[in-house]
């Protein structure tokens, strides 16, 4: 009988059969066929949710994905043999077998042991983990080990490869210089000494996710402060299952809100009157009670209306007349829209895998809704209520901004690194700006346009940029793990919610220095600011 030792050496290969030098053309507006030669097991289970969810992508980019048996003619082959003694168990191949250049190797996982090793556990929870193995448990009604994920990152590299390589580049070398997400919370890329898959930097972090309190009722009265007139921050903290309310003009801490469940996405309405809160229930696993978005009274922090939003919402936009609410469903892949008047869902719109990032036009014409897994910006036409565009930007998008102007938009990459500037007439990617040492995830542009602020989630910063010359400015230092971010209406103040800290940083806009630290709950995530 073979053993699992066996069955973690046999080599499992991933071969693009493309002549080096040749080039890879766009795949925008082309057949793309993806061959799996793989024997019954769980790698070809991971392989297989891989391909779904691949088509699923290229169907929002338009382009017509193939996955089927592979043939000797396939441009991207994802097969299984047996390797002699000692040998990599995984691996990636580029070139063709019959041409004069021996075909480059890129190990997707090997018997090598050490610090930068990619490997997979079911309990993994962070960095989108708990997602995936969701997906995957329901898929086939188990958990996902080790054999499925190398099975399903082998089958998501060969489609990137396809959807994300420059036109005319040649393969091999595209693949050399890219990075994915294998939702390990770091970038992965072949190492360019030995072409291992490999994390670029080790970082400990892969923790199971803290109970977060639940309730029977949907919202608990506010603490006995009310809210004094002026700008006012508000904090969802997604572990205690509560909202902080500061006073940007002192910042103080004036009221508490208790809603239970767990509060992630938030924001004003234009109005100011109003404190919308995304709810998810804590099992995840299909929408229950706790799913929702409610509102508050601005000026008495009372509960006063709960509106359907699908299941799981994450962030989400408000129209700007105060009748749309639109939210991204990170469970269901779908971007669901709600008529606040009626209290009623109008329609789900498919989006990407896992969509997490929304944020509305200053016109209020386009809706971006950002997938983390798929690494696509959904555009959604509010006239028609319709996906009309979707592009690909750098590995796990989780936030979008729109100038002022409306002329641009910033997309954040965690895993990329790197913050996307589109043009909104085209809905195109313009370039790509790293960000050093970050892990970008929220963002904020200022009221005048002329810079854009991110926080760095684990790189416990928040980066500067011109949004003029896309240079850095600076990067300041907050609490630990900054996730959402604000700046007041009169751009003087930018505040970020410090989920692994319990705080949040104030920064003075024009000294660009750290000038506070509020307490704020357990897992603080959102931040929004209104009068």
């Amino acid at each position: 009988m073979a053993t699992r030792r066996d069955a973690l050496r046999s080599l499992f290969a991933v071969a693009v059969l493309a002549t080096l030098g040749s080039g890879l053309a766009s795949a925008a507006g082309r057949k793309v066929k993806i061959g799996i030669a793989l024997p019954p097991g769980n790698a070809a289970k991971g392989a297989t949710l891989a391909a779904e969810e691949a088509r699923q992508t290229a169907g929002l980019l338009h382009v017509d994905l193939e996955i089927g048996p592979a043939a000797p003619t396939d441009t991207i082959r994802v097969v299984e043999t047996t390797p002699a003694k000692d040998l990599p168990f995984l691996v990636l191949t580029v070139g063709d077998p019959s041409g004069p250049v021996r075909p480059r190797v890129f190990h997707v996982a090997s018997q090598h042991r050490g610090p930068r090793q990619v490997d997979w556990r079911p309990d993994l929870e962070r960095f989108g983990a708990e997602q995936l193995n969701q997906r995957f448990r329901r898929r086939f009604g188990m958990p996902m080990d080790e054999q499925a994920w190398r099975g399903w990152v082998a089958v998501k590299i060969a489609a990137e490869l396809v959807l994300r390589a420059p036109a005319g580049s040649d393969p091999a070398s595209a693949l050399a210089t890219m990075s994915f997400d294998g939702h390990k919370g770091e970038q992965l890329s072949f190492d360019p000494q030995d072409h291992h898959l490999v994390r670029r930097q080790g970082r400990e972090g892969q923790q199971g996710r803290q109970g977060i309190p639940g309730s029977a009722v949907p919202g608990v009265p506010a603490v006995p402060a009310v809210p004094p007139p002026g700008s006012l921050a508000w904090v969802s903290n997604e572990r205690a299952g509560t909202v902080t309310v500061i006073d940007t003009a002192t910042d103080k801490v004036v009221a508490t809100v208790k809603l239970g469940f767990r509060p992630r996405g938030i924001e004003v309405s234009p109005d100011g009157r109003r404190v919308y809160v995304a709810l998810s229930d804590t099992a995840r696993n299909a929408q229950g009670p706790g799913d929702a978005i409610v509102a508050l009274d601005a000026a008495t922090c009372k509960l006063v209306a709960r509106y359907d939003a699908g299941t799981d919402p994450e962030r989400f936009a408000v129209s700007h007349d105060g009748s749309r609410l639109y939210a991204s469903n990170e469970d269901a892949g779908t971007a669901t829209i709600t008529d606040l008047k009626k209290r009623k869902v109008l329609s789900a719109l498919v989006v990407g895998i896992e969509p997490e990032g929304v944020a509305l036009s200053p016109d209020g014409h386009w809706v971006y809704v950002t997938a983390e897994t798929s690494n696509t910006v959904s555009v959604i036409d509010t006239r028609t209520e319709r996906v009309v565009a979707s592009f690909l930007v750098d590995p796990r998008p989780r936030a979008a901004a729109f100038s002022p102007d409306g002329r641009r938009a910033y997309v954040t990459a965690e895993i990329g690194g790197t913050v996307s500037v589109i043009d909104t007439v085209r809905h195109q990617v313009m370039r790509s700006i790293p960000i050093p040492g970050a892990h970008p995830v929220g963002i904020v542009v200022s009221p005048d346009g002329k810079r854009v602020y991110v926080a760095n989630g684990h790189g416990n910063a928040v980066s500067v940029l011109d949004a003029s010359s896309g240079r850095v400015l600076a990067s300041i230092p907050v609490g630990k793990r900054p996730w959402g971010i604000a700046v007041t209406p009169d751009g003087r103040k930018i505040y970020t919610a410090n989920g692994v800290s319990n705080n949040v940083s104030v920064i003075d806009a024009v000294t660009l220095k750290p000038i506070a630290t509020i307490p704020a709950g357990d897992g603080a995530w959102g931040v929004a600011i209104g009068r």
